[in-house]
């Protein structure tokens, strides 16, 4: 699997390029809300 990846990264570094920064644009996207939402329901003493 790793050698096809590779293989692949080679072959279509463009390709692999732009997913990557989409899966990480995607993260932070999702990331910030979904984290917003988990320390909201924690009980913290500290929150408003």
């Amino acid at each position: 699997m790793f050698r096809a990846l590779a293989d692949l990264a080679h072959r279509r570094a463009r390709l692999m390029f732009a997913l990557t920064w989409f899966f990480v644009v995607l993260a932070g996207v999702f990331g910030g809300p979904v984290a917003g939402l988990i320390a909201e329901n924690e009980g913290d003493d500290f929150a408003d």
